[in-house]
Parts: structure tokens; sequence; C-alpha cells
């Protein structure tokens, strides 16, 4: 699982530092000794050079700290805004690396990874903020952890300039993201791939990103005159860790294809489609009634990738009203609504409020009408049988 970047001073240096031997502002104050400034390196720190393996031994007796298992300690000299690339391997160790940089008596955390390397093993990259020393720090992930690593610390390679790859609907495009790739400098230099597609008349596009190397991540911005504007971004809507984005479009649009993690990388697949006809079936259901059903994978599906059923309502204004949705097939997502324009107006969802992966939602109807609900499972490609109710509270 990859560590997100944490760019914040952590008084996990008092655990480092005290394991390392570096007194800190206090002890020096409590002595009459000065302090160990930062570039002071004590005897526990070994030195590593750039583009030079490391070879160590991880053993019961070395000191542990954040509830991890042993750790050594590297310190090498980085240059500010100089993009490095961490790597540490090992058969006997699960791997989990990360990188700091000593401000006084504390420890400024830059990043950690546990298995971006493959396997077990950890795969770091981060951007140095500053000059001088920073410590490397390899450490078992798991608290019993024990055996022989490789660290290396290299350059990592300029980053490319961003260019937008044209995509037409009906295309599917292949590509690979990695330390090479362009940089999303405001996401830890989360790395991405550019692409443009320009669609008019209303076409409703299905855009899906799959990769099995990394936790899809897509974005879709319509560009307009004065920039571009999100149109919806996606985590998991085409199953698995894979992306996936249904909209409308009518203009030109950019798609930013990347890894969930700064720290993802390798080969993905790019598709852009006619997204199908969806037809909803509506089923009445009144207040004080249940309703089972199970969900197929012929069923319609949200723009978010789940498959769902839709429920009709007849309520007056001011009633209130409790929907109740669960399964032991799967968790559940209820959406409170009404028809619109654009299919479905949401006023009101809910995931986990029903106890353990079921829904729950409490609601007061704001004018008397017809009101919709829909019930789905949180992800997508999920199936299987449910139960909804609807009752007064």
């Amino acid at each position: 699982m990859v560590r997100p970047t944490a760019r914040r001073h952590s008084l996990l240096a008092s655990g480092l530092v005290l394991a390392l031997g570096m007194p800190t502002a206090l002890d020096a104050q409590r002595s009459g000794r000065p302090a160990t400034p930062a570039t002071a390196v004590p005897d526990a720190v070994r030195p590593i050079r750039l583009g030079q393996m490391a070879e160590g031994t991880l053993a019961a007796t070395d000191p542990k700290i954040d509830g991890r298992g042993p750790f050594h300690a590297y310190r090498f000299e980085a240059r500010a805004g100089t993009r490095y690339i961490i790597t540490m391997r090992s058969e006997s160790v699960d791997a989990y690396v990360w990188v700091a940089r000593q401000v006084g008596p504390l420890t400024e955390n830059l990043g950690s990874d546990d298995d971006s390397g493959g396997g077990t093993d950890a795969r770091l990259r981060f951007r140095a903020t500053a000059d001088g020393p920073h410590l490397v720090v390899t450490q078992s992930l798991s608290e019993d952890g024990s055996g022989a690593y490789s660290v290396l610390v290299e350059e990592a390679p300029p980053a490319q300039v961003a260019v937008a790859r044209t995509i037409a609907v009906g295309e599917t495009m292949t590509g690979r993201i990695d330390e090479s790739s362009p940089m999303l400098e405001d996401m830890d230099d989360t790395p991405y791939a550019l692409y443009r597609i320009t669609a008019v008349g209303g076409r409703r596009l299905r855009v899906s990103l799959t990769s099995e190397d990394f936790d899809a991540y897509l974005t879709v911005r319509r560009v307009t005159g004065s920039g571009e504007e999100e149109v919806a971004s996606n985590d998991d809507g085409g199953g698995g860790t894979n992306a996936r984005i249904t909209f409308v479009a009518d203009g030109e649009y950019t798609i930013v294809a990347r890894p969930l993690g700064s720290n993802g990388a390798g080969s993905y697949s790019l598709a852009v489609a006619e997204a199908p006809a969806t037809v909803v079936i509506t089923r009445a259901i009144r207040v004080g009634d249940s309703a089972e059903g199970e969900i197929t994978d012929a069923d319609p599906e949200l723009d978010s990738g789940p498959f769902f059923h839709q429920f009709e309502i007849q309520a007056q204004q001011g009633e209130r009203l409790r929907l109740t949705l669960r399964s032991e097939d799967f968790d559940s997502f209820l959406r409170w609504g009404r028809a619109a324009a654009s299919g479905f107006e949401e006023l009101g969802s809910d995931d986990d409020s029903g106890g353990n992966v079921d829904s729950m939602l409490e609601v007061t109807v704001p004018t008397s009408g017809k009101y919709l609900i829909r019930v789905s499972p949180l992800g997508a490609g999920q199936t299987g049988r449910y139960r909804l109710m609807v009752e007064r509270p």
C-alpha cells in the first residue's frame, strides 16, 4: 500500500532521534550541553551515496519505531528541487521505507512507501524541498520482521513535458506511467498521462482506465475560454481498482489518467466509448412497505459505475421518512431524490448508517409529490440480493 506523502513536522522524531542517540533540544537544556545540530550524524546513521546500492540485515536487536519492526537509518546529501527514487528490496521482510529531514529537535517526514516496488518491496519517489542531509529509514513493516535487504537512492530521470494525445470515441490507447512521465506538482509529483477528446451534440461517453500495475484514477475536464473546469473524477468506478467516468460531452475535454498514489507506476489502457442506453425500470413503493430484489449485471448502471434499482414513492410535504437498505451480499448505498431534466436530482445519500455495511437515511419531504429512491452496491460490479424498507421514524 502506498503511504501518501506527509509534509508535516512530526514527533516521530522523538523515537527516531532517541533511538539514534541524537540529543533533543530538551535534553540539551537539562544537561547544559549544546543541542546536536541538524547536520550532525550519530554513529548509528550509515552514509549512503547516490546510485550505489547498500546492503544490511535487520535484526530483532535493532531499534523499533512507530509500531513497526526494526529499522536502519542512512544519510545522504540532497539538493532542493531534485527528485529522488528510493528502492528497498528484500526476500526476508516486508519492506517499508521512509525519508525525513531533521529540523532542530523534530523530523519532517517527507514520504513513505510499502509495496510500490512490486511484491513486498518498497519504492518511494520524493522531491527534496531543501539542501542538506536527509535520512532514509529502512524498516520491516511487521514488528517481528528480520532479515537481509538492499537499498538504493538515485536521482529520478527528468520528467517529460505534458503533451496531450488525441483519442477518439470508440478508441482504446495503451501507455505506461513511470518516473519519467509528466508530474502533477500540486499532488506530490504524481505521474500522469494526458489525453484530449472532442465530442459534440450531447453524446453520452464512458471513459475507462484499467491497469494491473496501479490503482487507477481518472479526471475529466472541460476546456473553456478561461481555462479548464472539472467535470468528474473517479477512483474505482470500473470495478476493482480500475476507474470509469460516464458523462455527457459537448465540446473539447482533457482526460488525466494517473495512479491514485504518487508512487504508483506501470502499464495502463484508456478507452473512450459511447455509453450504452440506460433503461431504468421504476418500481412503486409506499410508506410502510418493504421490497426485496436482486441486483444483477443486467441492471442499469449509475455514472459512477454500480448497478442499481429505482423506486418511486408519493410523499407529502413535511412528512418524515426513514429509508433502510440491507444486504448480506454487498456494501449497500442509498440515494434519495426526484426526477429532473438530467434524469435524477439527488437530495440525499447514505452508505453505512444502517449498521455494518447497511444504509439508512432519514429525510423530510420538502414539497408534496413523487420522489425516487435508488438502491445499489457501493462499488462497481457488485451484485446480490437486498431488502428496502420505507417507514416513518
